[in-house]
């Protein structure tokens, strides 16, 4: 019932889980209004909409290497999303290249 299309299925989407999980630890640490009550909004009416003041644009513009659990994940984000989109053609370019040097002999007189 169980083949090895299963693994092969799991195995590929699992490539996407340390994206999706620096983006959202990215949005949770730069969000004030988890850690303190001093960022909280107040409502005047019970009907309103709740207003965090949390856009994804203004905290990547106003924390992205500011503060230090943020700046880490920001970049590390960009990092696995390079390696996503080009990972097959740097794999190829690292690997012409290391075609390049040739076949290295090494002679070693030992006795």
């Amino acid at each position: 019932m169980y083949d090895e299309k299963l693994a092969k299925s799991v195995l590929l989407k699992m490539r996407y889980a340390p994206l999706l999980y620096m983006a959202f630890a990215y949005w949770m640490t730069t969000n004030k209004q988890l850690l303190s009550n001093d960022w909280l909004i107040p409502e005047m009416r019970k009907s309103d909409a709740d207003m965090t003041g949390h856009v994804f644009s203004l905290g990547l513009l106003k924390t992205a290497f500011t503060e230090a659990p943020a700046w880490p994940l920001y970049v590390m984000f960009w990092t696995f999303l390079i390696f996503i989109l080009f990972g097959k053609t740097l794999h190829n370019c690292l690997k012409g290249c290391w075609q390049a040097f040739g076949k290295v002999e090494v002679d070693e007189d030992i006795a």
